[in-house]
């Protein structure tokens, strides 16, 4: 190997002649490169690697895309198992028809990739049939809907009767202290009265008629026959007013008995139809759509691999 110049001088070119006549030059610089850090020229680990990272930014690589077609019966099972996850699904929480429309979404979403599959291919039948289920459980869940706002208004309906009631029951006793109260002072004046007239009876039978005396037998008659028919008068007045206090007192107990059996009778309708506020009852309905999309399903399945097997 030959050798041009020195190879040790700084800023020299430096020729070299190697194996098969290959003149290879290299340089090398007495000030370092302008990337130096000051140590002989070597850079750092830090600044390779940035370097190194900016090459491989441009580097794109060729994207790998493997095709993964899944075989009919795969499609199938897959189908069928999402399906019956679906029909055993149950909404915790009510109110329940807030899940009714995304659990329809995701029956929907499953025939959607069932139908979209490579493998499969789908016929107006099989459409036709699954477009009938989903119509018809469109229209039960909306059924449930209403009944499950019938039911909040029964229940609001309960709590107002509850509350109804309670007013009822205590308007009835305050009603009924307020007649006692009267009862009993009309029923003591009016004895009263009686007890008066009935000494003034006893005092006039112990005069002593006579001439002398000042007071003819007469006029104490007079005065007998006079008290007796007060005393009368004050007995049927004390008897009447008992028995209308009696008469009000029935009726107020009849309006409220009448009243309240009317109310109970309605809150214990309501109850009955409350005991299943907290059940999911649109859970048989939604099973059973999923159950008749499956047969479809199969039906189908089944079909496609006979038309498959007879055109082989």
């Amino acid at each position: 190997m030959t050798v041009l110049g020195n190879p040790f001088a700084p800023g020299k070119c430096i020729l070299k002649y190697v194996s098969h006549k290959i003149l290879i030059m290299t340089y090398r610089s007495s000030a370092g490169s302008s990337h130096s850090s000051g140590r002989g020229g070597t850079r750092s680990l830090h600044e390779k690697a940035k370097t190194k990272g900016r090459k491989h930014q441009h580097v794109k690589k060729p994207a790998l895309e493997e095709t993964d077609v899944r075989t009919p019966g795969e499609v199938n099972d897959r189908t069928l198992t999402q399906l019956s996850n679906l029909g055993k699904q149950k909404f915790a929480t009510s109110p329940f028809r807030e899940h009714f429309s995304y659990w329809l979404a995701n029956v929907k979403a499953i025939l959607s990739e069932f139908e979209s599959e490579p493998s499969i291919n789908v016929d107006e039948q099989f459409t036709q049939e699954v477009s009938a289920l989903i119509g018809k459980v469109e229209n039960d869940l909306d059924e449930w809907r209403r009944n499950e706002i019938e039911l909040e208004e029964v229940i609001n309906s309960y709590s107002h009767n509850r509350i109804t009631l309670g007013k009822i029951e205590t308007s009835y006793c305050a009603k009924t202290r307020e007649l006692e109260d009267r009862k009993t002072t009309e029923i003591s004046r009016l004895s009263k009265i009686v007890d008066n007239i009935n000494n003034e009876l006893s005092q006039i039978a112990l005069i002593q008629a006579g001439f002398f005396r000042g007071t003819s037998k007469k006029a104490k008659v007079a005065k007998q026959e006079e008290a007796g028919q007060r005393l009368s008068r004050a007995e049927k007045e004390l008897d009447s007013a008992s028995k209308s206090f009696a008469v009000e007192q029935k009726t107020l107990d009849e309006e409220f008995a009448r009243t309240k059996a009317s109310l109970k009778k309605q809150m214990d309708s309501q109850l009955e139809l409350m005991e299943n506020q907290e059940v999911d009852l649109s859970l048989e309905t939604r099973s059973a759509a999923c159950n008749s999309l499956m047969d479809v399903i199969r039906s189908f399945m089944q079909k496609q691999n006979t038309d498959t097997f007879v055109s082989e």
